[in-house]
């Protein structure tokens, strides 16, 4: 190349040149990994890594267009081990002509938890139906448990999708300890928002999504599998009421509720907002802290005074006891508990006003922040008064329940523990709801009916006894853990549940239950499309022994939710418990076939399997159970059972001993655990897992009778004869209770009430020839051969070598002849 050419070579590479370099290298930078990226995210979901991310799901059902609940909507704020499930539903996508769509979100409170078959959004579209007759109303429980503003923010971007007519919003109690929350165990403690909807984004992604199982899974290997144990996880996150983070959480609050507002306004919704409503009166703090500055000895002068006042108080010295806690709260007044206890004072005198004030601020200092507190309800009311034009208003939970609650103060009447409503609440808070709700309907000429009564709501949501007994022993399950046990009224509230189950004992017997069927049919009748009434009318018949009814019910759940499991799954359980084990294992793959990871399905195909002697097969089923949930302790014991079937008994006990370990406070876990126990005869944690039970669930007839006899295996005789007294008792048709009593009496040689046992046991099952051979020896030590004898001989008839029937025989036969 000559120079001159080589001159004017250079010449062209001149700034501009050099720019468009740059430019192309930083392209190609920024670009490279976006591509990677692209292609690994799109590796991904080819091959069906990773999950939707949507709280809405789009199904195709029986050639219609609908959308359904995603079960895995939580697995992206908590986690796969501690994520919450919807409730299940089921949408037309577009909304049928006529209909009234209306969308309830919100936390547990909203959700209806214990039962929410009994909550707020059913309880809701009961009162609507009722009130006006001609139109369809249609209400979506969009609520979910352990959820916050920051996730239902998402929640309603899916709703705005939807054609809602109304939202109804209640939400405000788990602020603090939700996800993003400034005492929350699920992540990060409030970061800015802009970085929660950051990582959100990220989340949607499978990508996102595989980093974020794999940082999971290194956090598991350290510290072990973290699994939901309700509020007692929270327990060492205490947060002042002067706390600055709280600042934050009031702002984001604020903005989140804004969001969500302006989301529902923009799809062209109304929107009734509710404050949030709290138990006052019967829900001690679940933790106190003294203010930060209190020196050595204002602490020691408290104590005295506080000391002091709670011995007052105890021996209803009230006001002695109203004087020292003033006193003390002269010196630190941020003590949660001490004004509890002066509210609780307070009104044992009748002094209602500074009752309310002291125990408003018992709530609003309480450090475990498990209630919407004064300034959440503040900021409720502050971002929707005075907006009615906007189409958003205000329905004020909070005044409205405590005008329904004695002296005006909301408590025990109304709630199950610290913010969950019972029966009667759901309905003070629906009705109030709904009557906004009817006013904003059209004004024609629809038929507008009085509103129904809570007698009427119970009647059309077949609420009945059985399922009240449900619920309290749900409750006095949790609070016999943290934080519960920790309250300074626990051992009241404790002994209040156990006396408003032994009110309603009586009617959970066997006998009475039949009433409790009626109702639920009459229901069904009225409502045939409701898939909660034949669920919860299926268990009731479980209960009843119905079972081939209760499969029914089930396959009419099935049938409408088709896009879950949970029909078929029940189907498969009633099956195994008939024994009939085939149709069980294939009710039990069709259920896993729409819910892959549902372990109630996993583990009754285990046992069902190993029923049938298919032991590897059950075991395997077994393992992946305990991959999903370690602490699933139905699973591990069933492991342990066939772990020892094939010989590997040293394995088997392994299982066990971790199966104990894990925490069980539900009736039906206990009561499993305690019948593996007995099975492998470790009959102290069978006693210990049995007690518990009884304590919980005192009316049910199969958890004495294992006690009892769990009891009677350990030699204690006459504790297991009150146990199976009180199973006949309980359930005057349980054969093995009778059997197992008359047994018991017979070794205490009480051979004459043994008799009334064996002959009951008779009645009821006939062909059970051990009852029959020990009423004949029951009748040989009464003094009563002649009558033995028959009995005897039918035990030959079905077995003719029976040693005891011809031993018998013969020296009845020798007697006679002599």
């Amino acid at each position: 190349m000559t120079q001159r050419s080589q001159a004017k070579g250079r010449a062209n590479e001149g700034p501009g040149s050099n720019r468009r370099q740059w430019v192309f290298r930083l392209v190609s930078l920024l670009l490279a990994p976006i591509l990677t990226l692209a292609v690994l995210e799109l590796a991904l979901r080819i091959i069906g890594l990773g999950h939707h991310t949507s709280f809405l799901i789009a199904k195709r059902i029986d050639g219609k267009d609908c959308v359904v609940q995603n079960d895995r909507f939580g697995w992206t704020f908590f986690g796969k081990g501690l994520a919450r499930t919807p409730h299940p539903f089921i949408l037309a996508r577009n909304k049928p002509p006529g209909t009234v769509r209306i969308f309830v979100l919100g936390e547990s409170a909203a959700y209806g938890d214990p039962q929410p078959a009994f909550g707020l959004p059913r309880m809701l579209e009961v009162l609507l139906a009722a009130r006006r007759p001609q139109v369809r109303f249609e209400v979506v429980n969009a609520a979910m448990t352990a959820i916050n503003s920051h996730v239902i923010v998402q929640i309603a971007k899916d709703c705005a999708r939807t054609q809602a007519d109304f939202w109804v919003i209640y939400m405000g109690n788990n602020e603090i300890i939700g996800p993003y929350g400034a005492g929350t165990i699920f992540g990060p403690r409030i970061p800015p928002l802009a970085l929660i909807k950051l990582q959100l984004v990220l989340k949607t992604t499978r990508l996102g999504q595989a980093i974020a199982g794999l940082l999971d899974s290194i956090r598991a290997g350290r510290a072990g599998a973290q699994e939901w144990a309700g509020l007692a996880m929270f327990t060492a996150n205490h947060i002042r009421h002067d706390d600055k983070r709280l600042q934050i959480v009031y702002s984001q609050f604020r903005r989140n509720l804004a969001e969500i507002l302006s989301l529902g306004k923009n799809a062209g919704a109304r929107l009734i907002v509710s404050t949030i409503g709290t138990n006052l009166k019967d829900c001690a703090p679940f933790g106190s802290m003294h203010r930060p500055d209190i020196s050595q000895l204002e602490l020691e002068q408290w104590q005295q005074l506080y000391q002091r006042a709670v011995k007052a108080q105890q021996a209803t010295d009230l006001g002695q006891a109203i004087e020292l806690l003033n006193s003390a709260a002269r010196i630190d007044p941020t003590f949660a508990d001490l004004q509890y206890r002066l509210g609780r004072c307070y009104l044992a005198i009748g002094q209602t006003n500074l009752a309310k004030e002291c125990l408003v601020r018992a709530r609003d200092y309480d450090s475990l922040r498990f209630r919407a507190d004064s300034q959440l309800n503040a900021i409720i009311r502050g971002s929707v008064i005075g907006r009615q034009a906007e189409g958003i208003y205000l329905v004020d939970a909070q005044q409205c329940l405590a005008a329904a609650s004695p002296a005006g103060i909301e408590g025990r009447e109304l709630f199950y523990e610290h913010v969950h409503l019972r029966f009667e609440g759901n309905y003070m808070l629906a009705k109030a709801i709904a009557s906004q709700i009817d006013q904003l309907l059209p004004a024609d000429d629809t038929q507008v009916a009085d509103w129904p009564t809570v007698q009427d709501c119970a009647k059309a949501l077949a609420f009945t006894d059985w399922d009240k007994y449900q619920a309290l022993t749900g409750m006095l399950a949790r609070l016999v853990d943290r934080p519960f046990v920790d309250q300074s009224d626990h051992a009241e509230q404790y002994q209040f549940l156990q006396g408003q189950i032994q009110q309603i004992a009586g009617s959970v017997q066997a006998s009475n239950l039949p009433v409790h069927d009626q109702i639920y049919r009459q229901a069904i009748q009225s409502r045939p499309d409701d898939w909660v009434l034949y669920a919860n009318h299926a268990y009731l018949l479980q209960k009843l022994g119905r079972l081939d009814e209760a499969a029914d019910a089930w396959q009419h759940v099935q049938q409408l939710l088709p896009h879950t499991g949970q029909g078929s799954c029940q189907i498969g359980i009633v099956r195994a418990a008939q024994g009939r084990y085939e149709q069980a294992i294939e009710a039990f793959k069709q259920a896993l076939q729409k819910e892959p990871e549902m372990l109630a399905a996993i583990d009754g195909l285990a046992s069902a399997l190993a029923s049938k002697g298919r032991y590897q097969e059950a075991i395997q089923l077994y393992k992946r159970a305990l991959r999903i949930k370690p602490a699933f302790s139905q699973s591990r014991m069933g492991l342990a059972l066939c772990l020892q079937a094939t010989g590997k008994t040293n394995e088997a006990q392994e299982q066990l001993k971790l199966a104990c370990e894990y925490p069980i406070n539900t009736p039906s876990g206990l009561l499993a655990a305690g019948k593996a126990c007995i099975e492998h005869g470790w009959l102290d944690q069978a006693i210990r897992h049995l007690d518990k039970a009884a304590d919980i669930a005192p009316a049910d007839a199969m958890i004495r009778f294992y006690l009892g006899l769990a009891l009677s295996k350990s030699g204690q005789l006459d504790l297991a004869i009150q146990q199976y007294t009180a199973a006949v008792g309980l359930e005057p048709n349980l054969p093995e209770a009778h059997f197992q009593l008359g047994l018991a009496l017979g070794r205490q040689g009480r051979h004459a009430e043994a008799l009334v046992q064996f002959r009951q046991t008779l009645e009821l099952r006939p062909e059970l020839l051990e009852a029959r051979l020990n009423l004949a020896t029951a009748l040989i030590n009464t003094g009563h051969p002649d009558e033995a004898l028959p009995h005897l001989k039918q035990v030959l008839q079905q077995d003719p070598t029976n040693p005891t029937a011809l031993r018998q025989i013969k020296k009845i036969e020798s007697a006679q002849a002599q």
